[in-house]
């Protein structure tokens, strides 16, 4: 049961980091989408209100990103224990005998 779970947890986290890799590169297209129009002079109000956008997003997107993280590594650290307990449980059952 704690395999599996601890399997479930890395399957999670490694979407989890997909996800992240995604949003970077989102982020990225965007920047580069921006400093393209820097290039051909658009107007600076409205490219200022574009990097605001992103700059918000990118806050947004950190604080989701670093909840989900702690949660994950809370409940990995709770597996740890728990396997810790079962093999403390299990050694102690074997000098029993």
């Amino acid at each position: 049961m704690s395999q599996a779970s601890l399997e479930l947890i890395l399957d999670e986290l490694r979407k989890f980091r997909g996800e992240i890799v995604d949003e970077f590169q989102s982020v990225r297209s965007e920047i580069q989408i921006v400093r393209e129009k820097i290039k051909t002079e658009e107007q600076a109000k409205s490219l200022k209100e574009q990097i605001a956008e992103i700059a918000a997003r990118q806050v947004e997107q950190e604080k989701r990103f670093s909840f989900q993280l702690h949660s994950q590594a809370a409940s990995i650290e709770i597996l740890h224990r728990e396997q810790l307990a079962l093999k403390t449980e299990i050694e102690l059952l074997k000098s029993q005998r």
